[in-house]
Order: C-alpha cells, then sequence, then structure tokens
C-alpha cells in the first residue's frame, strides 16, 4: 500500500500516528472519570489489634489500570515504625475497567508496653494515575489505636468518702438543691431552692435521717440565688424579678425570720462572710439580657455587717466595679481576658463576677469571672478592683492534658489534639501553705449562649474557618474533632477573620495558682477523665450528662465539668473536694503540696443501671469534725437537677491514732466515758472535752496514749446537771488533730427540773419549777420538724399554757437550763 509514497513521506505519517496515540492517552489519563474513595473515614482499634486494614473503592474504571498512593498526615500523633509499621508498598492497584472493587492496604500495630493516650494517625491519598484525586474535604482516613496500658492515678484513700444518706428536698421538676450551707450552732442545712423559689431549713443533728423544718418563700424579694450562714444570720444572694437590675442580700435568722434586706449589684450569683464574719460579699455577675439590648455591669458588692444585720443600711454597702478599666479594653484583650458580645460593651459591662473566695486575713478576695476567663483580684478594705488576671489556655496536645473529644461512636479515645481549653472557672477555694496563698479553681467553662449571641459552634461547622498556615490539614483534623464545640468569639489571633487557634470550653481539671503572682502551679490535666473512664462502675457512663446515663454525651462538650470546690484541713495535710456537675460525685485531692496534689478519692450516688440517684452536683461544703454533728468530718453535695443533698462522712481512718469505740454513761453522780483504739503511736496524746450544749466545748483533761490498741476509761467527778456532752481530741505523735465522735451521759432526768402535767395533754398544759433560776427562761414548744408551736417566758415558779389550738401529735418542749438545753417530750390528744 506504501508503494506510491515516499520514504520521507511514511515517516511523517509515522510520527503523526506516534503523537495521536500518546495525546489520546494522555487525555484518558487526565480526563479519567474514575473516582477512589476510602471505604469509611475512621477505625478505632485497641492496641493488642495485630493489623489494621485501609481500604480504598474504585469507580468508573477506564480502559487502563488505574493506582493510588497513600501517605501519612503529619497531624499524626502515632509514630511510624514504632506504634505501627507500614507495609513496603502504600500503593492501591486496579486493572482496567475495573468498577466499584476494593483494593486493602494491610498495616501492622505493635503492641508496646508503653502507658501512653490514644493516639492516631491519619492517611490521605495521593499520586493518582487514571484516577481522579478526592476533595480535601473527604481525602482523609483515620486509624485510633488505644493504648492498653494506660492506667488512671491510683487512690492513696488518704482519706475516704463514705455515703452516709441523701436527702430529696422536693420533686427534681419542681425544685432545686442547687447551693448548701452549715450552720453549726443549730446543726442545720440551709438549701438555695431556686426553681421552687424558697430555702429549705433542715435538721441535721442526724445525718442519717435529715429532716425539713421548714421553708421560707423568696418570692416577695425575688429569686435565690446563692446563701451562707454565719453566727446565726442567714444571707441569701436575690436575683431581681427583673435580672438586669439590682439584686439584693436579704437576711434571716436561723429559723427564717426576716431581719433585713439592700440592695447589691444585677445578679448576685455567689455570697460568702468574711473570715471575721463582720462582711459579707456578692458576685454580681451582670449577665445581658437574651437579646442584649440591656448589658448591665458586673461586680463584687461588700457588705459591712460589723455593727449587726439588723440595723444595717445602704450606707453599708460598697461597690468593686470595673469602670477603671473601660479605657484598657484593647490591652486587656491583648493580654488574653476575654472581652466579646454584641453592641461593643464597655469591660465593666462584660466582665463577669462569677465566684469568691477570700485570703486568710480578709484583706483580698478573688473573684472568678468565668466567661472572661480570668481573675479579678480586690481589695476588700478600699473595694476596689486591683487587677485582672488573664488565665491563658491549656494545651490539650501537651501529653498530660489529653482529652475525649466526640459524643459519638460509643468507644472512650482520650488522645491529644491542637487544642486549647479555656479554663473558665466557676468555683474557687484559697488555703494557705508555707506562708503562702494559693487558690484553686474548678474549671468548668460556661460559654455564653443568649437568643441574640451564641460563641459556641462545632468545630467541623463550614463558617468555622481554620487557618490555613497554622493548620495545613484543616480538613482531615475538622474532619476529626468535628463534633467538639468550640468558641467563635476567641482563637482568630491576628484578626484576618479565620482561626489560628482553637479553643474549647473549660480545661476538665482543677488548677492551682500562686495567689500573688497569679502563676499557674499545678494542674489536674487529662486526669479527671482518665479517673471516671477507668472506674469500675462509673465507666459504663464516662462522661454522660447530668440527665442521662448516655456514654460520653458530654464529650463534645466539656467532659465532666467539675463545678464546685471546697478546702478542708486534716491531721496537718491540706484535701480539695471537688463537685465534678456532669457524671456527678466528689473527687479529692490532697493538695499540701500545691506543685504535686494527690488523687485521694473519688465517690458517686448516682445509679447506673437505671438513671436516677443524686444528679448535677453543683455545690460542695467541708463540715469539720468540731462542727459536725456526729463528730467525724462531713462532705455535702448539692445536686441541682435531682433536686437531692447527698452526704458523705469522711473517714480519717489513716490517722495515728484509728478509734475503735467510745460511749459514755452516768453511774451515781458521775459520769464514765470509756473508748477504745484499734492503732496508736508512743506520743500521742487525749484531751476530754465536755459542753453543756453540744456546741461549745471545753477543755477537762488530758490523757496519755499508751502507743498501742488500749481501752480506756476517764471519770467525770463534776458533770453538768442534765445532759454533758464529751468529745476526744486527738492529738497525735505527728502533730496532726482530729476529734472523736460526741456522745453524752444524763446525771438526772431532764424532768426533774421542770415539771410537765397532765401529760398527754389535752387542753391545758401546767409547767412547775422549784428551781428560781429558770426564772425568765424561754420554753419553746416544737413540732417533731422543729418548727415552733408555743413560745413564752417563765415568769413564775408555776405556769399554765393553753394547747387547745394545738394540732395532736408528739411535741418536745425545750427550755434553757444552766446553759444546757432540756428537752420533755409531750403528747397532744
Amino acid at each position: 500500500m506504501l508503494k506510491n509514497f515516499t520514504p520521507f513521506l511514511i515517516i511523517g505519517l509515522l510520527h503523526t500516528l506516534v503523537h495521536s496515540v500518546q495525546a489520546q492517552s494522555i487525555t484518558q489519563s487526565t480526563l479519567s472519570t474514575a473516582t477512589v474513595n476510602f471505604v469509611g473515614t475512621k477505625t478505632s482499634i485497641n492496641e493488642t489489634t495485630t493489623t489494621v486494614n485501609i481500604i480504598a473503592n474504585l469507580l468508573g474504571g477506564g480502559i487502563s489500570p488505574s493506582s493510588i498512593d497513600i501517605e501519612l498526615v503529619p497531624l499524626s500523633t502515632a509514630l511510624s515504625g514504632s506504634d505501627f509499621i507500614l507495609p513496603s508498598s502504600l500503593q492501591f492497584n486496579w486493572a482496567a475497567n475495573a468498577n466499584n472493587v476494593n483494593d486493602t492496604i494491610i498495616i501492622t500495630i505493635n503492641n508496646d508496653a508503653l502507658p501512653e493516650n490514644a493516639e492516631y494517625f491519619i492517611v490521605r491519598f495521593t499520586t493518582p494515575v487514571n484516577v481522579i484525586l478526592p476533595s480535601a474535604a473527604v481525602n482523609h482516613f483515620t486509624v485510633v489505636i488505644r493504648d492498653d496500658d494506660k492506667q488512671a492515678p491510683t487512690a492513696s484513700q488518704a482519706i475516704t468518702l463514705n455515703h452516709i444518706s441523701s436527702f430529696s428536698n422536693g420533686a427534681a421538676a419542681a425544685n432545686s438543691a442547687e447551693i448548701v450551707a452549715h450552720d453549726p450552732v443549730t446543726q442545720r442545712l440551709f438549701i438555695a431552692n431556686s426553681v421552687a423559689a424558697k430555702i429549705d431549713i433542715l435538721n441535721f443533728s442526724n445525718p442519717s435521717v435529715a429532716t425539713l423544718i421548714n421553708s421560707i418563700s423568696i418570692a416577695p424579694y425575688g429569686n435565690i440565688n446563692s446563701l451562707a450562714v454565719r453566727n446565726g444570720i442567714v444571707a441569701a444572694a436575690i436575683e431581681n424579678s427583673v435580672p438586669e437590675q439590682p439584686g439584693k442580700v436579704v437576711f434571716f435568722d436561723v429559723n427564717g425570720t426576716f431581719i433585713s434586706q439592700v440592695n447589691v449589684g444585677a445578679m448576685p450569683d455567689m455570697i460568702m462572710f468574711n473570715n471575721a464574719g463582720t462582711k459579707v460579699l456578692t458576685a454580681n455577675e451582670g449577665q445581658p439580657k437574651a437579646d442584649y439590648t440591656i448589658d448591665p455591669e458586673g461586680s463584687v458588692s461588700i457588705i459591712d455587717i460589723s455593727s449587726g444585720v439588723g440595723a444595717i443600711t445602704q450606707s453599708n454597702v460598697t461597690t468593686a466595679g470595673f469602670g477603671s478599666y473601660n479605657p484598657q479594653a484593647a490591652s486587656l484583650k491583648a493580654a488574653g481576658v476575654r472581652l466579646f458580645g454584641l453592641n461593643n460593651p464597655t469591660v465593666a459591662q462584660d466582665m463577669e463576677p462569677e465566684y469568691i473566695t477570700i485570703s486568710a486575713n480578709d484583706q483580698t478576695a478573688y473573684v472568678t469571672c468565668q466567661e472572661n476567663n480570668a481573675i479579678a483580684v480586690i481589695n476588700i478594705a478600699t473595694s476596689t478592683v486591683t487587677e485582672i488576671r488573664p488565665l491563658g489556655t491549656k494545651n490539650h496536645n501537651a501529653i498530660a492534658n489529653a482529652l475525649d473529644i466526640s459524643d459519638q461512636g460509643g468507644i472512650i479515645e482520650i488522645a491529644n489534639w491542637p487544642v486549647r481549653g479555656l479554663y473558665m472557672p466557676d468555683a474557687i477555694a484559697s488555703y494557705t501553705m508555707g506562708g503562702q496563698t494559693y487558690y484553686i479553681t474548678a474549671n468548668e467553662g460556661d460559654a455564653r449562649e443568649y437568643s441574640a449571641y451564641v460563641e459556641v459552634v462545632r468545630a467541623t461547622s463550614p463558617t468555622y474557618v481554620l487557618d490555613p498556615v497554622t493548620f495545613p490539614f484543616r480538613d482531615a483534623l475538622k474532619a476529626s474533632i468535628g463534633r467538639l464545640n468550640v468558641s467563635t468569639a476567641t482563637g482568630d489571633t491576628d484578626g484576618d477573620g479565620d482561626f489560628d487557634e482553637i479553643h474549647a470550653f473549660g480545661a476538665r481539671s482543677i488548677s492551682i495558682w500562686n495567689a500573688i503572682t497569679g502563676a499557674l502551679v499545678w494542674d489536674s490535666g487529662s486526669e479527671m477523665e482518665l479517673i471516671t473512664s477507668k472506674h469500675p462502675v462509673f465507666g459504663a457512663i464516662f462522661n454522660a450528662s447530668n440527665s442521662n446515663n448516655t456514654l460520653k454525651n458530654r464529650s463534645d462538650d466539656k467532659g465532666p465539668e467539675p463545678e464546685g470546690v471546697a478546702i478542708g484541713e486534716l491531721f496537718g495535710r491540706t484535701f480539695a473536694f471537688v463537685a465534678l456537675e456532669r457524671i456527678g460525685g466528689c473527687m479529692v485531692y490532697e493538695v499540701t503540696n500545691p506543685a504535686s496534689p494527690v488523687f485521694v478519692d473519688y465517690k458517686n450516688t448516682r445509679t447506673i443501671g437505671a438513671y436516677g440517684g443524686d444528679n448535677g452536683a453543683e455545690g460542695i461544703i467541708y463540715i469539720s469534725a468540731a462542727n459536725s454533728p456526729t463528730g467525724v468530718p462531713i462532705v455535702i453535695l448539692a445536686n441541682e437537677v435531682s433536686s437531692t443533698l447527698s452526704f458523705y462522712s469522711v473517714n480519717t481512718s489513716v490517722l495515728d491514732i484509728t478509734l475503735a469505740g467510745i460511749k459514755a454513761e452516768n453511774i451515781g453522780s458521775r459520769n464514765r466515758v470509756k473508748w477504745n483504739t484499734a492503732n496508736e503511736v508512743p506520743g500521742d496524746v487525749f484531751e476530754i472535752e465536755k459542753s453543756k450544749n453540744g456546741t461549745r466545748f471545753d477543755y477537762t483533761a488530758i490523757v496519755p496514749s499508751n502507743g498501742r490498741a488500749s481501752s480506756y476509761i476517764y471519770w467525770d467527778e463534776q458533770p453538768y446537771q442534765g445532759t454533758t456532752f464529751y468529745r476526744l481530741k486527738l492529738k497525735h505523735a505527728s502533730g496532726s488533730t482530729t476529734y472523736s465522735p460526741i456522745v453524752t451521759a444524763s446525771l438526772r432526768s431532764l424532768e426533774t427540773t421542770i415539771q410537765v402535767y397532765p401529760n398527754p395533754v389535752k387542753d391545758v398544759l401546767t409547767l412547775k419549777t422549784n428551781n428560781r433560776q429558770l426564772l425568765n427562761t424561754t420554753v419553746e414548744i416544737m413540732d417533731m420538724k422543729g418548727v415552733v408551736v408555743k413560745r413564752f417566758r417563765l415568769s413564775s415558779m408555776q405556769a399554765t399554757i393553753d394547747m387547745g389550738d394545738v394540732p395532736a401529735g408528739v411535741y418536745n418542749l425545750k427550755y434553757l437550763d444552766n446553759n444546757q438545753v432540756q428537752t420533755i417530750k409531750i403528747t397532744k390528744q
């Protein structure tokens, strides 16, 4: 066929044909419609798994074979060659015309013996041949390797919490128990019941069977946010019925009788007495109205009650505000104070005081400003804010600060991610060690969420744009942490509209700070999540909410949410008791060494088989042995969601002296106190203390210990008439001091001082005494809840009481004899 063509023409035709074939090949490769995707986006395996499969699926392969490689994304925390081993080939291959065909690359997992956080590696497709590379948004596959060697800190159990009982102040939907306060004189508890707008008063003389005495309606004043009690005075922080208007502090006596009130700042959220009992402070949060049309100023009110609360006026109230910092908004923001919100608020409007602690010398208050992620320092004498301290962020990419970031999947993965936690503490408590003051914060992390402004968004949201330079693999990162709730208010450090840091809410921890410098001394890191995740009971509901038992329900938010913190001193050591709002319960740390605290115990009284028990721990108080009705330290959690209180005794069996038992009894004209010990150390000493009323105890005698388990007897040759209260002050060779339970002995029957008849009584009760010292004594008749139904003064040696209007039942007649309370039981027919 080519005989009529010249050689040059033939060569030209051949060149044309070759170029045509090459062009066709190039077109088929570059214009291929074949697509490839990973099968799935993530797998989570235990370290004991030997291999993991990475599977790719090809659709619509062409006339030529296709291939694509994978490579590791540098975002990974698991190490190649150590935590896993890659095969020699990282290429997927498909034959020509393959369609809906999978290929697999097998990666070997190395089960090492190192205790590590959960680790991960991420792969993506690269170098496509005859296939279209997926978009960056889906071009990634994550393998999480859960470590089998990592353990939670072991509880030292230097002390332990033992659940005594729980008390409900009413149906949860109609009541709440957010804050609780204790009065050691009357052994009463006071509950801030904000849902029902009242204060509930409890008889706490027997923690096993606490009973409701009565309730005070707060509706006439506003609504209650918090309360505190001191020296027989109950101080309640009352929010205005229009919350943005000034609130009140209302003072009552321990029976709930109104005494006085004064105005304070908007939304007083927390209240406390100073150490001397001469001042009352409130943290006035001043939150904006939901539509942001009003944004009141935050402040701290200081009320001077040194002359008594009965006569106080508004002139006794001073305010520490933030107005002087208004010109410093820019520098405060640059330092890390979170100042944000609609309508360009001033610093004073934006600051939101949450909780207060006071230095031991009563000179300085340290105030958490949760939404601002800051601490305000206040000079109490001058009522001035002297400093606003930004708290900075917690690096969750640091080994000690891992976290579980998703509420999905049902698998616990406490891992490191390039995320920064905003401490944003709620409660704060302070203590002194070695002459230095420290404060402890419970880093809860509440965000601003209003109808007009919400700062919270999920990391996966398309509106949450990560900086491409800081996060070069931002699509893979967002896919991995996408469920995590993050802040849009902060994190754009250069102001260019994208986020250079990922800010999550709360630090899922407690922190200890130097009160003088504000420097971070210690943080519990990821311990709280580790402890609850490994717990033999509550690990099943790890990071559950306070309204359900769903595993990991709050992992995408703030985890366990430490909310409240209280400090207790025991045998020369200092302990922090921490309330966890979500999973619930109390976590205990010894903080004697502020730089190296030790996990001590964790107890929880919610139920896991079915949702119930005590839920939503909010407030927490520690009652010392000296103030306890049992002589044993007690911790009380106020559980807001379940509307319950949970009572824990503090078991101090680690003390040098282990008390096995104590009792007292009357024998003739003397009282005998007997006790036994299970353990002693030479040098231990017993001090016997006695009291007429069970509240104020006086030193009586010293009994040296034998230095070994022993039995002891002490004879009181001069007991009080009626009932004498006894307790042991245990002074240990180590220098620590604790108290025994309180016991009683009665020298004579109570009725011999005052006689009552008839008993049972129907109409008129006669009282008769031959003791002139009882004249002008106040006599009260109380029902079994402690409510006074009759009160009068005994003005003669014989008196009568009209009982006709008293309902049938059993009552206690109480009077004061020789400074001790005496009681006679009466039956009304």
